[in-house]
């Protein structure tokens, strides 16, 4: 009977210039450059049996992942917030570079079961993500320039100018990501997000695309990705206050807030929802949040069972 190799443990932490490096095989921490060919070297040195944790940190750790993605070696992102929590707990005073690439060695070491590792994303998905950021930074922009200008009384025709060319913009962003959506053969399921009420093309392709990052065993699990779940904090009789997680994409949970609120308005069903959740004594803005949690699990079970929305049955 072959034995059986254990798996290399490796957590790095990543800067701009640097990787600090842990591995469980050698228990000791290295330095390396945050370049390709070092990242070459070192993830020859691994060999396909290893698994990665890493913390993002804008975009420097970008090369690493991809390049990790490419050999097929399991990587998992781990949130500053997550390892924050986690040094508090396991009582790490420490806050280094190698004591961080350490810490993230163990957290995938003792909790690899409870996480998923990233999927590879095709070129295709990628440029559909950076479409709808980019949409979201204009329509940011706009927002504040209108915002900005409402009090100039002498600027109304270069201002309503400046603003037109901005919503051009943004509807140009959006065709675009909607044509490419189309030429990968994803007009059903747009399709069957969009009979949900309240969807719009911009949150109905927000999540065909992360459903299909998944597999999603359940609806659970495709709201916890979003950052829809809500964080209990009880004790004994004590009932604390329900927050959501947002682990999720902010942008995805922006259109859903936005799918949320046109659903309550235009729809009896929702508004109808909406109404006991604010009779209970939530605030607005969460129950249009609420809806559109309510909204993406309707669309999780239209995309994994194939339907199209019928109100009778949701």
């Amino acid at each position: 009977m072959a034995k059986q190799v254990e798996s290399i443990i490796v957590g790095i932490d990543v800067s701009k210039a640097e990787l600090e490096v842990f591995r469980s095989d050698t228990g000791e921490n290295l330095s390396i450059s945050n370049n390709q060919k070092a990242i070459h070297r070192l993830l020859d040195s691994l060999g396909q049996n290893a698994q990665i944790a890493i913390e993002p940190t804008g975009s420097y750790h970008l090369p690493l992942l991809g390049e990790a993605l490419q050999r097929e070696i399991p990587i998992y992102l781990i949130s500053g917030e997550q390892l924050n929590h986690y040094r508090g707990a396991v009582g790490n005073r420490a806050k280094t570079d190698a004591a961080d690439a350490q810490l993230l060695a163990r957290f995938l070491e003792r909790e690899g079961k409870d996480l998923r590792p990233v999927k590879p994303r095709t070129v295709e998905e990628k440029r559909m993500w950076q479409l709808l950021r980019r949409r979201a930074c204009v329509v940011q922009a706009r927002t504040a320039m209108m915002q900005s200008l409402k009090e100039l009384d002498d600027s109304g025709r270069e201002a309503k100018q400046a603003l037109d060319a901005l919503q051009r913009f943004i509807d140009l962003l959006e065709r675009r990501a909607i044509e490419m959506a189309r030429s990968l053969g994803w007009q059903e399921d747009l399709a069957r997000a969009q009979s949900v009420p309240g969807v719009g093309k911009l949150s109905a392709l927000a999540m065909v695309l992360i459903f299909r990052q998944g597999p999603f065993s359940k609806a659970d699990a495709f709201i916890a990705f979003l950052g829809l779940d809500v964080r209990v904090r009880d004790s004994g009789k004590k009932v604390g206050q329900r927050r959501l997680t947002k682990k999720g994409d902010p942008e995805v949970r922006r259109l859903l807030f936005l799918a949320g609120r046109n659903a309550r308005i235009h729809t009896e069903r929702f508004r109808n929802y909406f109404e006991r959740l604010t009779a209970r004594g939530m605030h607005n803005i969460a129950a249009d949040m609420a809806v559109g949690r309510k909204l993406a699990r309707i669309v999780f079970s239209l995309l994994k069972n194939q339907r199209t929305y019928e109100p009778d049955l949701a």
